[in-house]
């Protein structure tokens, strides 16, 4: 099972993801925490740019970030998928469609994700972009941009009423969100939780 984690910067995605894989593993599961952008090469060359240290056209990052997440997907989660892991990745599909179509190129960016695999199930942390921000410790091109992340949250918003993404509030305390992801994922596992 694909399990995705998905939000704005400052949502909470990589606490919980953490937390999540965790729990599957004290709950007797194998599972792998993954996340993009990935360590491959094309991870890489995209923190150059969100970090400034490259320059490129917003047409030629999201090629770079779909082929990342393509990668991602061949190499690092289908493999475990067929060894019978549970798998959580911190971003994934979503995300690259909502910065995408947030950057202005949707026709672009949903030609260019079509033919990205679809998690089992994704789980979105909603949250306001000023709360988002005021949680950052480190902050690249993007998250400096309330603006940008409110167009992120929107589209975010959209897919999420078009897509079968559960929403839960990021604002709530870490713990109870926490609770909240086991009940949904024990529930799609089929597993109590007491």
């Amino acid at each position: 099972m694909l399990i995705a984690i998905e939000g704005i910067d400052g949502s909470g995605k990589t606490t919980q993801a953490k937390m999540l894989v965790k729990w599957l593993k004290r709950a007797g599961y194998k599972a792998k925490l993954t996340h993009e952008p990935t360590k491959m090469c094309t991870g890489k060359t995209i923190y150059k740019v969100l970090h400034g240290k490259l320059k490129m056209s917003k047409t030629q990052l999201d090629i770079v970030y779909t082929t990342d997440r393509l990668m991602h997907y061949f190499y690092e989660i289908a493999p475990y998928l067929k060894k019978g892991y549970v798998i959580v990745s911190d971003r994934y599909k979503y995300s690259g469609i909502a910065y995408g179509c947030a950057k202005g190129n949707r026709k672009f960016i949903n030609e260019l994700e079509k033919n990205v695999p679809e998690p089992d199930l994704t789980i979105y942390l909603r949250i306001d972009p000023r709360s988002s921000t005021s949680r950052l410790k480190k902050k690249d091109a993007y998250e400096k941009d309330i603006k940008f992340l409110t167009k992120v949250s929107k589209e975010f918003d959209r897919l999420r009423r078009r897509k079968n993404m559960i929403t839960i509030d990021g604002k709530k305390p870490i713990d109870e969100i926490h609770r909240e992801i086991i009940s949904i994922v024990a529930k799609k596992l089929g597993k109590h939780v007491k």
